[in-house]
Parts: C-alpha cells; sequence; structure tokens
C-alpha cells in the first residue's frame, strides 16, 4: 500500500516516453519494473494526496509522458515478478525527498502545499477554493518577477495580479503585506520604457488593500498558462477576476509569435537619435530575456565557449554591429528615379558609426541602460536574504545571471528543511566527502565549509579565506577533492590559476579570469613557497583592479570567486597565513585515494538544504 499509512508515494514510469520523462526530471530509479518501467520512491508529504481522476491522468500523459503516482489508496509491487518479467532493485531503498521533483510537477500531483479549508483572512473576507494547495508565495513572486523580465508585463499591474493570488490562495492581508515589501525590493528600478523609475511600496499596499476589498477568485496554479493582465486591474474583464488573462487550459506555453522588428531609417536624423532609436530596439528583445549587461563600465554579454560553459564574453564594434543587425532592421532612403519628391527604403547593413556611438555610452552620458553584471552561477545560490536563487536567467537582487548546468534547470529544494531534510542533507554530504583521509576532524570540518562556500558565496557580503588543500606527498586526493567541490557547484572542473615569477603576468592572469566570470578558481600543484602581493590582494577584495591580459589599460571587475589552492607541504609567505585555511589529506597509503565518480544532480539538493539551515 502506498500513502500515508506507509509514508510512501511512488513515481511509476512506463515505456520509452516515460524513461525519458524521468531523465529528464533528473530522477534515479529505485526498481525495474517487469515490463522495463521504473519506480522512484519518495517521502510522503503528511497530508492526503488523493488518485488523479481521468482527466487529471489525461493531463499529466500530455504534460509529462508515461508518468503515472501511486499515493493514498494506492499499491505498487516492490518485489516477485509480474507476467511481464520480474521486478529488480537498482539501489537502497532510501525514499527520496520530494524536493527533488520540480515545483510545478510537485503542484500538479499535489505534494506541494497541504490542502487548507476555506478561511476568513480579513474582515470576514473568505478565501477562494473551500479545499485548495496553497501555493508558496515565493513562486508567486518568482512567477510575478519573470512576467516583468521575460514578457515586458508592468510593475504596478503584475504587482496588482501578485496581490490578488496572496489573496486567492487563502493568506492574510499581513502576510500579504510582507510578500509586497519583498516584490518591491526585487522589482526592476526602471519602469517599461527603461526609465528609472523605482516602484514603491506605497503603490504595491494600494494594490493590496483593493484586492482585499474585493473576493477572492480560483487561484492561479502553476500548471495554468495565466499571465497578468495588461488592462482590467481591479478585477474588471473576463478571466478569474484577479487581474489575470486566462490564454489557455493546463497545457504548455506555446511560442509566441516573432514580432516584426522595428525599421530605423540613418539618414534623415541625426546621430544621437539614431542611437536612441537602435537602443530602444535592443530594450525591446532585451526586456523578454536579458543577454546584455554592464560590468566594470564596460558592456559584456552572457556567452558560451566552445565547451559550451557559460562565460561572460566583452563586446566590441564587431558584436555591437550583430546585436544592432538581429534587433532592427536598418534601411536608407534614396531618391526614385523619374519620381518627383519619390524615395524609396535601401536595405543596409548598421553602420559601424553606431556601433561605436553605442559603446562610447558605456562611460558617458546618456549612459547604456543594461543592467549590472556580477558574475555567472551554473547551480543554485542563496541570496543575502536567506532565499534560494534557482530560476534561470538574470537576478535583480543579486546581480548573478544564472545559467543552470545540464540537468540543474528542475533542482528545487525547501525554502524552510525540516529537521529530518537538513540531517538527510549532512549525510548525503558526507557520503560525497567523508571518506578522504583528513588528518583531523578541524580538516574533515574545513572540507564541508569548502563545499558549502560556492553555494553561500553571494550571501557573504565580504571575502572568503583562501582553501588550502595540502597533503605529504603525491596520489592523496588533493586535486579529487578540488574537482570534487568544483564539479557539483558548477558541473566542470575549476579554473586553474598557474603561480608566476613574474607578479605583473599573475595580476593579468587573475583579471583575465574575473573577467571571464570564474566562480571556483584554483591554484595547482604548489612547489615551494605560496606568497604573492596580488593574491593577499583579489583574496580581501570585493572589486579587483587589474591590467587586461594583453592590452596596457586597467580594469575593475567584480570578485566573487572562491579560491583553493593544492600541493604538497605547502609553505606560506608573507600574509596568507592570515587568509588562508587549511585542509590536511594523509592516506598512509602508497596508492591514491579512489571514490565513485559524482552525479551533481543527486547532491546539490543537499548542499542547498545544508546551507539555508547555516
Amino acid at each position: 500500500m502506498t500513502g500515508k499509512i506507509s509514508r510512501l508515494v511512488v513515481l511509476d514510469f512506463d515505456g520509452e516516453a516515460g524513461q525519458e520523462t524521468r531523465k529528464r526530471l533528473g530522477l534515479s530509479p529505485h526498481v525495474q519494473t517487469g515490463s522495463g518501467g521504473a519506480h522512484v520512491y519518495l517521502e510522503h508529504p503528511g497530508w492526503l494526496v488523493p488518485t488523479l481522476n481521468s482527466k487529471s491522468k489525461r493531463e499529466l500523459g500530455a504534460r509529462w509522458p508515461g508518468l503515472d503516482i501511486r499515493a493514498d489508496d494506492g499499491y505498487a509491487a516492490f518485489c516477485g515478478e509480474s507476467e511481464s518479467g520480474p521486478y529488480l532493485w537498482l539501489r537502497d531503498p532510501q525514499l527520496d525527498p520530494l524536493g527533488c521533483l520540480p515545483e510545478e510537477l510537485r503542484a500538479f500531483l499535489n505534494l506541494l502545499q497541504p490542502p487548507v479549508s476555506a478561511s476568513t483572512t480579513r474582515e470576514g473576507h473568505e478565501a477562494g477554493a473551500a479545499s485548495t494547495a496553497r501555493i508558496a508565495t515565493s513562486t508567486l513572486i518568482e512567477r510575478a518577477l519573470k512576467c516583468i523580465h521575460e514578457q515586458g508585463k508592468g510593475r504596478n499591474d503584475t504587482g496588482f495580479w501578485l496581490v490578488c493570488q496572496v489573496r486567492d490562495n487563502g493568506y492574510t492581508a499581513d502576510e500579504a503585506e510582507g510578500v509586497m515589501r519583498q516584490y518591491v525590493e526585487r522589482a526592476p528600478k526602471t519602469n517599461t520604457k527603461g526609465i528609472v523609475e523605482p516602484y514603491t511600496i506605497d503603490e504595491a499596499l494600494a494594490s493590496l488593500g483593493s484586492a482585499y476589498g474585493s473576493d477572492a477568485r480560483d487561484p492561479w496554479t502553476p500548471r495554468e498558462d495565466l499571465q497578468p493582465a495588461s488592462s482590467g486591474r481591479r478585477g474588471g474583464g473576463s478571466g478569474n477576476g484577479s487581474g489575470t488573462t486566462v490564454t489557455g487550459t493546463a497545457t504548455p506555453e506555446e511560442p509566441e509569435e516573432p514580432k516584426p522588428l522595428p525599421e530605423i531609417l540613418i539618414n534623415n536624423s541625426q546621430l544621437r537619435e539614431r542611437t536612441d532609436q537602435a537602443i530602444d530596439a535592443i530594450m525591446r528583445q532585451e526586456r523578454r530575456n536579458p543577454s546584455l549587461f554592464m560590468q566594470s563600465s564596460r558592456m559584456v554579454r552572457v556567452s558560451r565557449d566552445e565547451m559550451r560553459r557559460p562565460i561572460i564574453a566583452q563586446i566590441g564594434v564587431t558584436e555591437v554591429k550583430e546585436v544592432l543587425t538581429q534587433t532592427a532592421n536598418y534601411y536608407r532612403l534614396r531618391k526614385v528615379a523619374g519620381e518627383e519628391g519619390e524615395y524609396e527604403k535601401v536595405p543596409i547593413s548598421p553602420p559601424r558609426e553606431l556601433a561605436e556611438q553605442a559603446l562610447a555610452r558605456q562611460t558617458q552620458a546618456p549612459f547604456l541602460p543594461f543592467p549590472p553584471l556580477a558574475a555567472i552561477v551554473e547551480t543554485p545560490v542563496i541570496r543575502p536574504d536567506g532565499s534560494i536563487l534557482d530560476t534561470p536567467g538574470y537576478d535583480q537582487v543579486t546581480k548573478l545571471y544564472y545559467a543552470p548546468a545540464p540537468g540543474m534547470g528542475d533542482c528545487k529544494v525547501s525554502l524552510h528543511p525540516t529537521q529530518q531534510e537538513r540531517e538527510a542533507a549532512l549525510a548525503l554530504l558526507w557520503d560525497t566527502i567523508g571518506e578522504f583521509p583528513y588528518v583531523s576532524e578541524a580538516d574533515k570540518a574545513n572540507a564541508l565549509g569548502l563545499l558549502l562556500t560556492p553555494i553561500l558565496r553571494p550571501a557573504i557580503a565580504r571575502h572568503v579565506p583562501l582553501a588550502l588543500i595540502d597533503a605529504p606527498k603525491q596520489g592523496t586526493g588533493k586535486g579529487l577533492l578540488s574537482d570534487v567541490v568544483s564539479v557539483i557547484a558548477t558541473g566542470t572542473s575549476a579554473a586553474i590559476l598557474t603561480m608566476s615569477d613574474s607578479e605583473e603576468e599573475l595580476q593579468k592572469a587573475i583579471t583575465s579570469l574575473l573577467l571571464e566570470g570564474s566562480t571556483i578558481i584554483t591554484i595547482d600543484n604548489i612547489t615551494g613557497r605560496l606568497q604573492s602581493k596580488h593574491l593577499d590582494g583579489v583574496l580581501t577584495s570585493t572589486t579587483w583592479k587589474g591590467r587586461i591580459l594583453g592590452q596596457s589599460k586597467m580594469t575593475k571587475v567584480p570578485h566573487r570567486a572562491t579560491w583553493l589552492a593544492t600541493g604538497n607541504n605547502i609553505r606560506l609567505g608573507g600574509d596568507l597565513a592570515r587568509r588562508c585555511y587549511r585542509i590536511r589529506l594523509d592516506a598512509k597509503v602508497s596508492r591514491p585515494l579512489c571514490v565513485k565518480a559524482l552525479n551533481m544532480r543527486i547532491f546539490f539538493p543537499g548542499l542547498l538544504s545544508t546551507g539555508a539551515s547555516w
């Protein structure tokens, strides 16, 4: 029996379609069924999880092909065999946490929030549905911000939609005020025209008063394709009456029809006017999917290297011309022969002078309107307020760009992990790094701190010390431990910095790595003494100033990296001894330690749960 009685929920993946869905969700099967399908065992949430009706099952199959659920009043075979063949156990029967599922799927399967009864939220105001699962306020806030950044919705209309959804999900007015304060802090400081005009708490509270003065309606759910309305505020018009427009039922969002590019004539206006038009055309696309940013007074974009890893790439004239031609059509007017006063539009390439003028605005008014970029992260991280950044794209709060590593796009964890979740997460982390040959418990504790550092780094306002992974001889596991940290945090090995006898060359190398957006930097295989004034400087700075490799000019770049160093019997010089913490390994055997390959998709929720509880 599945359900509350056994504290077990089983996800059943059937056929090739089911296996593809399971792989897309990043789930590892517990049992292989007789027909070749897979069962994944999950913790029961503690409230009634009803069996899906036929309509919901059809919808589940359409959105997650081959998937079915066995919950309360259900059953599933866990051993023996069926007519199709034997059931095989593929791993230990340890239940996976519900946080391994994407929030959208958890909401669909009634695994996200417990059902709530109709309740009065303010002065007899009743919540909408009498027995529905409340949507987490963090989900509603992220949905609202997504509508602003990706769909170009206004902050005020979206704010009204948000507070209506908070109301419709049964939250009190006091709770709604807290939500709206968070929304005000995270909403863009510019309006839909790109003009700096902060969205104020007074506007948000005015929307709150209006929303809670009206009756609650059916709330939006993550499986519905609803968008904040651009008109009809204050409950007018059709739809659910809470500032939303129904554009479809429970189906995946269809791609929008591409909008025609704006046209810019280059011979009937001043250069400054044409530049304004070009930048407006660029912002028209950037509001939907930001890719251009400012970093240290330089125009940059989030790009990919030859290995498809995200990098921060500086933009020059050639790259700006590519952006111009992708965001607008450029024409020159030419007089029609034999026709008095008649002109025709002739397509042309964006003029070089237009790209140069745009770049000139990097450091002078009118400045470029692109948002500031601190760094790129490839896995979810913890914000300074303790919330988790797990929505792909640009984050206004931290100024980070989250480009998920393969398999990490659906990684979600609880914002408030239970004691059981925290203990399970910590146990998982020790399974990862606990068998390295640490000299003492202090070295082991430092290794755990190092593993958590890349996740907590954006939440730390100042600098963090360098982790010194040291051993008496080669083959002890120093490089492996540094790779474990980097692979779990970024999906690949860390950027390598080689120490140089030339302080000038070392300064340029540090600057280059930070300009590329490296979040983990390893100084590998140190021989002799580790000492450098530039290393002393970068470890205690939040903004690094250095010379650009191959150029004679200096630049400033934000510094949010995690630093490691590996070597045998490392000796420290200068001030580095006060800016490092040591992780000493000693295998005491002739052969190096061997551990199994890691699946970052499995271990990462443990990191987040542990970090969020600290």
